[in-house]
């Protein structure tokens, strides 16, 4: 009999936390007060309440700021719930201050809010009213504690007091709207502000939610331990659109409130930038994406590395979509042993192509040329054929090879021993041998690196670098090729032909 297949189901710790070690939190408190509205929180609700309401051992705050990211429709509104009723109820918090950007998230919030107290009895009767309007919207108890909805501008909440604030939506948090409200926090004894939001954007209006996740993630460097960072996201080096893990690892509530059917929807109605920031909490900032490790991409720029002209070379072609560029790049081993590739060639459209790559094969020599036949370069391969220049086909899983090969050869290599154990030096580290590769900081090059993507190639049980979008990687794509040419024909590899990769 076949078993049944294994239902993946989200992650309930996040895939980032930064957070001091603690012994006392409300976030139990936070989750009674909820949970007697007759609802329920999930295992990651309760275990972020927990650190957002951690206590220092004098009763004070952990920590003054808290942030959480966590991609949209997961259940962050129900964390932010139950901290709008233990401030309310429970804390004795004399204002509490919401934030929304957009006037209609502030409404809705409170709308959510108010239902809840409202339909449990215990909670409306310690109400003295509710507000509901454009001048104010609030909740007030018959013992003074206050509850305000405001929408963040320039100007909003200026002038209030407040003991707490909950940033919602705050990707679209700016410097601007902070402080005008961050002063009404200075004068009270025991302030928190609370930051939720979905990923944030490689924009100026995501500027104070990027500098919380540079400040918090350890990731970046050594963490702000002022703040408690938690991050559900995809791990942005080995992130994938279509990978199950990759969804589950990004939503905790993967199987439970949001299901394939709808991320599938949102797959193909989203760019790849899109989906990755909004479904995976990948950001758009390229170079923490970026597949390629940008800080070690930097470590093997050098700007005055060249190939001797004696030297054994591949070459490869590559144009993005809509033949916006094309670029040529060549690989070829320098005299101390590394490969040494360069874009020799870019420039818009394909019509210079066939005359340029005749010029340069007659310069250099090269042991092969190659291009991706499946990609936009194919079609020049009828004019490759009129020129003369043979074809060689190689298979989908070469392709993977060749993508896969190339940021291996970017990182340095761990030193093994005949057991296969590393070998370690004086200072207790791994020893390793310099990365393969060596560059020449061109630009083309390295932005594309920064914005590079995996595609999944199924039928290879690997992946290659992806298309979807209109931003141009053909130097990316053109020597992860040439790199790939060289290696397999720097011994023995027949001259003067042309390889394409079908797949």
């Amino acid at each position: 009999m076949t078993s049944p297949p294994v239902l993946v189901t989200g992650r309930q710790t996040p895939r980032v936390r930064s957070c001091p070690d603690y012994r006392f939190t409300s976030g139990p408190d936070a989750v009674a007060i909820y949970e007697s509205t007759g609802r329920e929180l999930d295992l990651w609700q309760k275990t972020s309440l927990d650190d957002h309401c951690a206590e220092r051992d004098d009763g004070r705050w952990l920590t003054l700021e808290s942030a959480e990211e966590v991609p949209r429709q997961n259940g962050k509104g129900e964390i932010i719930n139950a901290l709008m009723l233990l401030h309310l109820f429970v804390l004795g918090t004399q204002t509490t201050i919401y934030s929304a950007h957009e006037f209609k998230t502030a409404k809705e919030s409170y709308l959510k809010i108010y239902a809840l107290i409202r339909n449990t009895p215990a909670l409306h009767k310690k109400v003295e009213y509710y507000h509901n309007s454009n001048e104010d919207t609030s909740i007030k108890l018959k013992t003074g504690q206050r509850l305000r909805f405001l929408t963040r501008s320039k100007d909003g909440g200026r002038g209030f007091t407040g003991d707490v604030i909950i940033f919602d939506e705050a990707f679209n948090l700016t410097q601007s709207s902070l402080a005008a409200v961050l002063p009404t926090l200075s004068s009270r004894p025991n302030p928190h502000i609370y930051y939720f939001s979905s990923t944030g954007k490689d924009t100026s209006e995501s500027d104070v939610f990027r500098g919380l996740k540079q400040r918090g993630d350890p990731t970046e460097g050594a963490p702000d331990r002022s703040l408690i960072w938690i991050s559900y996201s995809a791990d942005p080096r080995t992130a994938d659109p279509d990978s199950i893990l990759s969804r589950a690892e990004a939503n905790p509530a993967y199987n439970v409130r949001i299901f394939d059917s709808f991320i599938d929807v949102e797959r193909k109605t989203l760019s790849e930038v899109d989906f990755m920031r909004e479904r995976l909490g990948v950001w758009d900032d390229s170079k923490v994406a970026a597949v390629i490790n940008m800080a070690q991409w930097e470590a093997i720029g050098d700007s005055e590395s060249t190939i001797p002209l004696n030297a054994r070379v591949a070459m490869a072609i590559d144009t993005s979509p809509g033949e916006a560029f094309t670029s040529i790049s060549i690989a070829g081993r320098r005299a101390d042993g590394l490969t040494h590739v360069e874009v020799i060639d870019r420039r818009r459209g394909t019509g210079w192509v066939v005359d340029r790559v005749q010029e340069l094969n007659d310069k250099w020599n090269p042991a092969q040329i190659v291009l991706d036949a499946i990609g936009p370069v194919g079609a020049l391969l009828p004019d490759f054929k009129v020129a003369g220049v043979d074809i060689t086909v190689i298979t989908a899983v070469e392709y993977a090879q060749a993508c896969m090969g190339f940021v291996a050869a970017t990182e340095p290599k761990v030193i093994f021993d005949g057991d296969g154990l590393p070998v370690h030096g004086p200072d207790g580290k791994p020893k390793t041998l310099p990365a393969q590769l060596v560059h020449i900081n061109q630009s083309p090059l390295t932005n594309a690196a920064e914005v590079g993507r995996k595609r999944e190639i199924r039928d290879a049980g690997g992946w290659g670098w992806h298309r979807r979008d209109s931003t141009d990687i053909s130097a990316l794509v053109s020597v992860t090729l040439a790199f790939f040419a060289h290696t397999r024909t720097n011994v023995d590899a027949p001259t003067n032909s042309l390889m394409f990769f079908g797949r």
